[in-house]
């Protein structure tokens, strides 16, 4: 189950044969397989070798065995070999030998041209109890075979020159021939950098050659004169670049070519004296060529100083600027700063002008509370989408209101009142609000008494109409009993002007409120000046 959860059916297909008890895997990657046994810490490494899983091993082995067995698999892996590790397991000491590919998956890669220490390392050869090779027959060929080969090694060893192959970071990788009278090889220190083992005499010009040779990519030699009175008195050093194509680093080839004047075409014979000339000739070029690097490295310090110099002027320049503009940035600030208190001080004194004007609006809204609730007059305040928004206390005993009842449509409000004709109370607030005239009308309300309704518009301070109010004043009688009491009053009225003797009718106050004709011919000739004045002002009343 978890073969086909992690497998997909491509690879499953290729590489897996289905069986009754599973998957196998198929006979072609089986044949390429090959189990061995391997000790790390004493057999000889593979070599070539692409990927080494080497997990959950090192973390039982102490750190000089571990160091061992890394420097082993370093040397087994190609020039692009992958390293597998186990999550606690890390690289230790050997860290300059490995670039990480994926320190979270612990996959490192090879670094190449990096300098190994299997020389340090002693492995034992396998015993093998029987021999598996004959040896073969001695004839010539075989004789002449070897001769040719051993006299090529000797050869190769007499007339070759002592050199030390380096990578870019000039760490050493390979030594050929005899490098000690040039490089101090320090079997047990901490570091294979060329420069720190090179000897004094050296130095110098090899740093030289190297930095050419590496800028340049072209090869460069120099002759050295030792200084120290050994032999040989002076040594060529040749330093060629080397490129591999597996590798996209870049190697130098350092050649060291001994020079003895004995030895030199040009000279007529090896006497002393010759060999005294041809020293001092050597000194004289060294010093000479000193003097000329000398003199270049000076002439591209001072190059170098002199655009130092520009820069830092212009430098110099471009803070200077920037001081003015932070400056103007002060003062800008500054005045920003002086502006903004002002500004701070104008909305302190509007926020207390405010303040006072929310108190006396506060102390106006509960003035008009008390006042709207302490009026006898029901009112209502309807809006302009005919809702009522406000209505008094003496509304909610007039016509029966609650709370609940704002917001409503003021239609709701013509089963509480009774409205002569056939108008409804929503349609006579919408003609105030439209025609912007006031109207009154007598209603009945649900108790069944009779009120003067006033609608008004209701007006903002700047003269907007935002709705209507209604007023309910105080009570009148039924207009059918009224029509009948004015009809009973004009009777009398009437029948007491048919009396053809003096007649005076006078309220509680002894004033005159109505007289007949007959009165007014007897003490007076105009009722009207008689009407409203005491009796007892009469001229010639015989009551007085």
């Amino acid at each position: 189950a978890n073969l086909l959860t992690c497998v997909g059916p491509e690879r499953l297909a290729r590489f897996f044969v289905k069986r009754k008890e599973g998957w196998q895997v198929s006979r072609t990657i089986r044949e390429s397989v090959i189990f061995s046994t391997h000790n790390l810490l004493k057999d000889p490494p593979f070599s070539n070798i692409d990927l080494v899983s080497c997990r959950n091993l090192l973390i039982y082995l102490q750190p000089a065995a571990q160091s061992r067995v890394l420097h082993c698999l370093h040397y087994a892996l190609n020039a692009s070999g992958r390293l597998l590790l186990g999550a606690p397991e890390s690289l230790g000491d050997t860290a300059d030998l490995f670039v990480a590919v994926s320190r979270s998956a612990k996959v490192f890669r090879k670094k190449p041209g990096s300098g190994h220490r299997l020389h340090q390392v002693d492995f034992e050869l396998p015993i093998r109890r029987q021999a598996q090779h004959r040896v073969p027959k001695f004839n010539d060929t075989f004789v002449t075979t070897k001769l040719d080969a051993l006299a090529d090694q000797l050869f190769l060893q007499q007339h070759r020159p002592a050199g030390i192959l380096v990578n870019q970071d000039l760490e050493s990788m390979r030594t050929r021939g005899c490098v000690a009278p040039y490089i101090d090889i320090a079997m047990d220190g901490p570091s294979h950098n060329l420069l720190r083992m090179a000897r004094p005499f050296v130095r110098d010009d090899l740093q030289t050659l190297l930095e050419e040779v590496r800028t340049l990519q072209e090869p460069r030699s120099r002759t050295v004169l030792r200084r120290d009175g050994d032999q040989p008195p002076s040594v060529v050093i040749e330093v060629r670049p080397l490129h591999i194509r597996e590798s996209s680093q870049t190697f130098m080839l350092v050649n060291f070519w001994p020079q003895d004047p004995a030895e030199d075409p040009g000279s007529v014979e090896a006497s002393p004296k010759a060999f005294g000339s041809s020293i001092d000739h050597l000194r004289v070029d060294r010093l000479e060529r000193e003097i000329s690097d000398s003199r270049s490295y000076l002439e591209s310090v001072i190059r170098e100083m002199k655009a130092s110099n520009e820069a830092l002027q212009v430098m110099t320049e471009e803070l200077q600027s920037s001081n003015e503009e932070l400056q103007i940035t002060n003062e800008e600030l500054g005045t920003s700063k002086e502006e903004l208190q002002s500004t701070n001080e104008e909305l302190t004194t509007v926020n207390d002008e405010l303040q006072g004007r929310m108190s006396e609006l506060a102390e106006v809204s509960d003035d008009l509370y008390n006042m709207l609730n302490d009026l006898e007059a029901p009112f209502l305040i309807v809006s302009l989408d005919l809702t009522l928004r406000h209505f008094s206390r003496t509304a909610v005993m007039t016509m029966s209101l609650t709370n609940s009842d704002r917001g409503r449509p003021v239609a709701f409000l013509n089963s509480f009142l009774q409205i002569p004709g056939e108008l409804k109370f929503e349609q006579m607030v919408s003609d105030v609000i439209n025609q912007s005239t006031p109207a009154e009308h007598q209603v009945r309300a649900c108790k069944g008494d009779w009120l003067r309704m006033r609608i008004v518009p209701y007006r903002t301070v700047d003269a907007a109409i935002k709705g209507a109010l209604v007023t309910f004043h105080q009570r009148v009688a039924d207009p059918q009993v009224s029509d009948l009491l004015g009809a009973g009053e004009a009777g009398m009225a009437g029948l007491f002007a048919a009396i053809v003797h003096p007649l005076a009718l006078v309220d509680q106050k002894h004033l005159i409120s109505w007289t007949n004709s007959a009165f007014a011919n007897t003490f007076c000739s105009d009722i009207a000046q008689v009407r409203g004045n005491p009796l007892a002002t009469l001229p010639g009343a015989p009551w007085k």
